[in-house]
């Protein structure tokens, strides 16, 4: 079986410019910036040179970077794999936290990227005004669309191509065949918003370190540790755990890793 880093690289090589087909009032332009202490915010469409952007806002950065912030609609697949690369590789977590923020199409491929991913889902309760700036987004997913601009007859079969590399890299993710079938079934003018049934099953880590957290700490699901009503001193116990556990690796991780951008290196250059 082919590594997910090549399925990666073919999945970025593949896809010309795929386009979220959603109608949300969200800037055209992605803007990239540093927020709050180990924070980046990325605002708008996914295009052509954000994965740089993001390099450029990570190295200028006062303080290391352990998250991004995202409220896009989606955009270019090809480019959102290059961001997905930089995700992985640098153990960053990924949320969709304010009010009216979203995370669509091509930006759910970054969202399930994350070490941690934290959203909401749309069955949540509505949250007064004054915790607008906590209140968890949404993500919404459907399937990618690839357009080409020269009209290729060859079109089609492209299209079905992509969709099948675009399987596999979510399937590889460990993402639900159910939320998979989902997305694909689903147009590119359509969208499906991901309920806390789905988020659940997406899971808060990716499975890697939902396991080393499982054995380290004793992590539950917090749905699992509802239903088993696990007192407040052993969730608290836990929580410490985790964030000391994720802490003490990523930061060796992630200062080697802005080392290594620093010198040029790129993981879509490999």
């Amino acid at each position: 079986m082919m590594p997910p880093t090549n399925r990666l690289k073919m999945l970025a090589a593949g896809a010309f410019m795929i386009f979220a087909a959603c109608h949300l009032t969200i800037a055209n332009a992605a803007d990239v910036y540093y927020s709050t202490e180990g924070t980046l915010n990325f605002e708008g469409e996914i295009r052509r040179g954000d994965a740089e952007r993001v390099v450029v806002a990570a190295l200028t950065a006062p303080t290391l970077i352990y998250e991004i912030n995202i409220n896009s609609n989606g955009g270019d697949l090809a480019e959102a794999m290059r961001i997905v690369s930089l995700v992985k590789d640098a153990h960053w977590n990924i949320e969709v936290m304010g009010h009216g923020r979203v995370c669509v199409s091509a930006c759910f491929f970054i969202f399930i990227a994350g070490e941690r991913r934290s959203a909401g889902g749309t069955d949540g309760i509505a949250w007064p005004q004054e915790f607008w700036s906590i209140e968890p987004g949404v993500v919404g997913v459907h399937r990618p669309y690839l357009k080409d601009p020269l009209e290729n007859p060859e079109s089609p079969k492209n299209q079905e191509a992509l969709m099948r590399k675009a399987r596999e890299y979510l399937n590889e993710a460990g993402i639900a065949q159910y939320l998979v079938d989902e997305m694909m079934s689903r147009p590119s003018n359509d969208i499906y918003w991901l309920k806390k049934r789905d988020l659940e099953f997406v899971g808060t880590f990716s499975p890697g370190i939902e396991e080393a957290l499982i054995a380290n700490c004793g992590y539950k699901r917090s749905a699992q540790a509802v239903a088993e009503r696990r007192n407040k001193e052993t969730e608290t116990q836990v929580n410490f755990c985790v964030a000391k556990f994720l802490g003490d690796r990523n930061f060796r991780i992630q200062k080697l890793y802005v080392a290594k951008l620093r010198s040029g290196w790129r993981p879509w250059k490999k």
